[in-house]
């Protein structure tokens, strides 16, 4: 049997690790006895991140059990070193501290919500947050001590709360609609004085 070349197998070595890296590195979602669901009113409760098979990568179902999930309850997923999450379109609103205290570095919000209430991601590594297109509020410290730098807020959000966005990195704000609508409160929700374009008005 004609040997491999010294060359050839490092090159076949090296191949098998990538191809090895490939699969260990690739998320693993949770598995839907994960989740505990309340099916009268369409709301995720809680996560059972005890579990082997519930890990940090978190695929919320659209359904449970053949229920829509629609909620996205109060501390559902609060505390549990979370690194990912999606949403699924279902989801219209998510809850107080609903993902709060975790390690979150990514998270997928999707069109559905049209509200996010208090503390919602409060405490994550979050660095870039798309807002849907039709939230109309954000809660108190909602966005609060992640690593934001880049913040747009869509058109149809008239209300954001106090600190919503304090303790980040912000660098740009973006303001869809009536650029004005929040100058008064520009501090109070937690954006840099100093990229304030308008001075608000008495």
């Amino acid at each position: 049997m004609k040997k491999l070349s010294k060359k050839k197998f490092i090159i076949i070595a090296t191949i098998i690790v990538l191809f090895s890296l490939l699969f260990i590195l690739k998320p693993v979602y949770s598995k839907s006895s994960c989740f505990e669901f309340d099916p009268d009113t369409g709301t995720k409760t809680d996560y059972k991140e005890e579990s082997m098979l519930c890990n940090t990568n978190v695929l919320i179902p659209d359904k449970i059990k053949g229920i829509e999930v629609t909620k996205i309850g109060d501390y559902a997923f609060a505390s549990n070193q979370l690194s990912s999450v999606v949403i699924p379109n279902s989801v219209t609103k998510i809850g107080e501290s609903a993902f709060s205290h975790n390690q979150l570095t990514n998270v997928m919000i999707p069109e559905s919500v049209k509200i996010i209430e208090d503390n919602t991601f409060y405490s994550n590594k979050l660095t870039r947050i798309i807002i849907p297109n039709q939230v109309t509020s954000i809660g108190h410290y909602a966005f609060m001590d992640n690593y934001l730098t880049n913040v747009t807020i869509p058109k149809n959000v008239m209300s954001i709360g106090v600190q919503a966005f304090d303790y980040n990195e912000i660098t740009s704000v973006a303001i869809e609609g009536d650029e004005n609508r929040f100058n008064a409160a520009w501090e109070t929700i937690g954006f840099p004085v100093e990229l304030r374009s308008i001075e608000p008005t008495e």
